[in-house]
C-alpha cells in the first residue's frame, strides 16, 4: 500500500509540474547561408554544387517554458521550410565568373552574338529544431536567450537548371538541362536552327549515385527579445555525410575519405503570438 501511495504521490508531482509548462507559439522567418565543408582523404575533386548558397526558411515553433520569472528553461519545437539557391553565373563568386569568361573565350567562334550562360542550382528542405533554450528577463520588455539543440534537416530536392543560348549567322542555337540529384530526374531540351528535341529519364543508373535525403545538424546560438519580437542568431554544423553512397564507398575502397557536411549560418525573425 506504501509502494502504491508512493507513486500516486510521485503521478501527481509529474502532473502539477505539466500543469505549470506554458506554452508559447511563434512564426518566424530569416537569412540562411550555406557553406559545404568537404574533406576528402586522398585529395580527389568533387563539386556536388557550389560550395556556398544563401537563402530563407520560414516557419513556426511552439515553445514551452518550464519556469517562470527572471530565469526561465524551455523546450522549443518547430517545423519550417528553408529554400537555398546558388547562381553560379549570376551573382557568382570571382572563381565562377573566371570560369565562365574562360568558356567564353574557348567556344565562341567568330560571328556569334547574344551569348548567354547561367547555371543555377536550388534546395527545398524541411527542417524540425529541437532545441533546449534558456531565457534571462531582463525586465518586462527586454530579454536575453541562449539555445542549442539538433536540427533534424529532410532535403525534397536539390535541383540544376543550365542553359546555354546563343546567336549564329541569324539562327538560335541552345541547350538546357534540368537535374535532380535527390529524385534522380533529368530533363534536356536543345535547339538549333529552328529544330528542338527533348529528352527526360533518369540521372543516374543507380540510386547510390543520388544524395541523401535525411540530414541532421547540431544548432547552437543567442537571442535577444522586445515584447513579442525575437531575433537570434544561430550556427549550425552538419553531422550527416551528405555525400553519395557511390562517393563514400569508392572512397572507401581507396583507403580514404569523403566527406560532405552542410553547415549553415542563420539570422531568424520571430513574432510570438501568444
Amino acid at each position: 500500500m506504501k509502494k502504491i501511495f508512493e507513486s500516486f504521490l510521485a503521478v501527481m508531482a509529474a502532473g502539477s509540474m505539466l500543469a505549470a509548462v506554458t506554452p508559447h507559439y511563434e512564426i518566424i522567418a530569416g537569412y540562411d547561408h550555406l557553406d559545404r565543408f568537404h574533406y576528402t582523404t586522398p585529395a580527389t575533386y568533387y563539386n556536388r554544387s557550389d560550395n556556398s548558397m544563401d537563402g530563407f526558411h520560414v516557419g513556426a515553433n511552439v515553445q514551452l517554458d518550464f519556469m517562470e520569472g527572471k530565469h526561465v528553461p524551455s523546450l522549443i519545437v518547430g517545423l519550417n521550410y528553408q529554400f537555398l539557391a546558388s547562381n553560379h553565373y549570376g551573382y557568382a563568386n570571382g572563381y565562377w565568373k573566371a570560369f565562365k569568361a574562360q568558356m567564353e573565350a574557348m567556344l565562341l567562334p567568330e560571328g556569334v552574338s547574344n551569348y548567354k550562360l547561367s547555371n543555377l542550382t536550388t534546395v527545398h528542405t524541411f527542417q524540425i529544431p529541437i532545441l533546449a533554450q534558456y531565457t534571462y528577463n531582463i525586465n518586462d520588455n527586454w530579454k536575453i536567450m541562449a539555445f542549442t539543440g539538433p536540427m533534424i534537416r529532410l532535403h525534397v530536392s536539390e535541383r540544376n537548371d543550365a542553359e546555354q543560348t546563343f546567336e549564329y549567322k541569324g539562327q538560335k542555337y541552345g541547350s538546357k538541362t534540368m537535374s535532380d540529384v535527390i529524385s534522380n530526374k533529368c530533363k534536356s531540351t536543345t535547339w538549333a536552327a529552328g529544330e528542338k528535341s527533348t529528352t527526360s529519364g533518369d540521372l543516374y543508373e543507380s540510386k547510390d549515385e543520388c544524395a541523401p535525403v535525411f540530414d541532421m545538424a547540431w544548432n547552437i546560438g543567442v537571442g535577444f527579445g522586445y515584447k513579442f519580437v525575437n531575433f537570434k542568431l544561430s550556427y549550425e554544423v552538419g553531422m550527416c555525410n551528405m555525400n553519395t553512397k557511390a562517393a563514400k564507398d569508392a572512397a572507401k575502397a581507396a583507403d580514404g575519405k569523403d566527406i560532405l557536411n552542410d553547415n549553415v549560418l542563420a539570422l531568424t525573425l520571430g513574432f510570438r503570438l501568444k
